[in-house]
């Protein structure tokens, strides 16, 4: 099986099949049904704080299908609402799709994007141990922003 993409043989409906942790309903892809969404009342007494600062950037690279830039420690950082603790970004890419409504991983109402940003930060109990052990998984949270296509 060729690597993860999204045409139809490598695309969200195969990858658990090549990577088997990505099974289950919390796992990437997913569809986001507004009718069935509620506020979470815990953001009323703990509202998400982000940090961010760009000089805690690493690396900016080409991933042949969009764009990442890579964090190692520093202060962007998210917290607050249901999040347990203080999670460091690591990461935040792009991808789009040649087409305008084939870019997004994520979809709204079924709806697909031209393309998606997404944050992914990592538990800072956890940074530590990721930095000496890269295999390790614990601790991820990931954001994701679906951006359309404007007429100009």
């Amino acid at each position: 099986m060729p690597g993860w993409g999204y045409g139809s043989k490598n695309g969200p409906q195969t990858w658990s099949r090549q990577f088997p942790v990505g099974e289950g309903k919390r796992q990437s892809p997913i569809d986001i049904v507004t009718e069935k969404t509620r506020p979470d009342p815990v953001l009323e007494t703990s509202p998400l704080e982000i940090s961010y600062d760009p000089s805690d950037q690493q690396s900016i690279g080409n991933t042949g299908h969009g764009w990442k830039v890579d964090y190692m420690g520093g202060q962007s950082s998210i917290r607050g609402g249901p999040l347990e603790g203080t999670y460091a970004l690591a990461q935040y890419h792009c991808h789009w799709g040649r087409e305008d409504e084939r870019g997004s991983e994520h979809t709204v109402d079924g709806h697909k994007y031209a393309a998606e940003v997404r944050a992914g930060c990592r538990a800072m109990a956890e940074q530590l141990r990721w930095q000496l052990s890269p295999g390790h998984r614990g601790g991820v949270e990931m954001e994701t922003v679906h951006q359309a296509q404007g007429k100009s």
